[in-house]
């Protein structure tokens, strides 16, 4: 009970990080996003008649790159950084449990 309880600080400035970190993320991608929307609109307002391959190669590189900007996550969080998480919660189980060895051990004997 008393281990959830000091957990609970610990969990609530973790997930306010994850936001912090989310929202920091978000707004940087739809700054170059937008950035990225203008360079193609600028390149597709240019005369295509006297060199459109080369201007039409440009269009596609900032397409994939701003595909790949895109689809890329919103989040740092994944798998690795909840189970980061989780063992930075247990060390302090961990060294309460050791510090107390012999406690558990008289549990355990008959």
């Amino acid at each position: 009970g008393a281990l959830l309880l000091g957990w609970i600080p610990t969990i609530s400035q973790f997930l306010v990080n994850q936001y912090s970190i989310r929202k920091i993320i978000v707004n940087a991608k739809w700054i170059v996003l937008n950035q990225l929307q203008e360079q193609i609109i600028d390149l597709q307002n240019k005369d295509l008649r006297t060199s459109p391959e080369p201007i039409v190669g440009q269009i596609n590189a900032l397409m994939d790159l701003h595909d790949r900007i895109r689809s890329s996550p919103n989040s740092m969080l994944n798998l690795g950084t909840g189970i980061n998480f989780l063992n930075q919660l247990m060390l302090p189980a961990l060294g309460l449990l050791l510090g107390n060895v012999d406690i558990l051990l008289n549990l355990f004997k008959p």
